[in-house]
């Protein structure tokens, strides 16, 4: 299973659209996404790259690698180059510049320190699949007040309304 939700593939590959087409197309080749993917605009093949992705989740590439993963991955270690500065990584510049990516990472239990990438949980926590659970369990039992909350939390946190992710 990949490691990253829904809200977390969306903002990562929406930086492709503006890497330029010939950037976008030695993107997908690198991973083996050529012919998969397909589009006129960048925004368009952006958006495929994403859908194509959370169509299979479990999809491996040609190294046994989770595809979704391989693909996250090499997004954010191409962004957080974009902010070191001599040498340094400026974690307030990345995360004020991709609020949504940064949000999404740290849901799904990861953060960017010192321009790397590393969990801030156990692997064993599937914070996805454990979300997922708890709706399946809500929707199971009938607590449709209760997961719309827990919905709009998400949602309020997902934006970064804090006051309104805590009220719920």
């Amino acid at each position: 299973m990949a490691q990253y939700s829904r809200k977390t593939i969306l903002a990562a590959t929406d930086l492709l659209e503006n890497a330029g087409h010939s950037r976008i197309t030695r993107f997908l080749f690198e991973h083996e996404l050529e012919g998969r993917v397909l589009g006129a605009s960048m925004r368009d093949r952006a958006t495929g790259v994403s859908r194509y992705l959370l169509e299979d989740p479990e999809r491996l590439n040609e190294d046994g690698e989770n595809l979704t993963d391989a693909v996250i991955n090499d997004l954010i270690a191409e962004l957080v180059q974009r902010y070191v500065r001599y040498g340094e990584f400026n974690y307030e510049d990345f995360s004020t510049h991709n609020e949504s990516l940064n949000r999404g990472l740290a849901r799904d239990g990861f953060t960017v320190e010192g321009g790397k990438l590393r969990r801030t949980l156990p692997s064993q926590i599937d914070l996805p699949r454990a979300d997922d659970e708890v709706h399946a369990f809500l929707d199971r039992f009938g607590f449709g007040v209760p997961k719309g909350h827990l919905d709009q939390a998400v949602a309020a946190h997902a934006r970064g309304d804090w006051a309104a992710a805590n009220a719920r």
